[in-house]
């Protein structure tokens, strides 16, 4: 029952880096 928590809390995490990431490629300040 611990298994589905941590993989949706992975994914959601990912999702969140995903995002991000993209934002800053979007606007790349170097």
């Amino acid at each position: 029952a611990l298994r589905p928590f941590m993989e949706s809390l992975l994914q959601r995490g990912l999702d969140r880096f995903a995002s991000q990431v993209k934002k800053t490629a979007d606007s790349p300040k170097s």
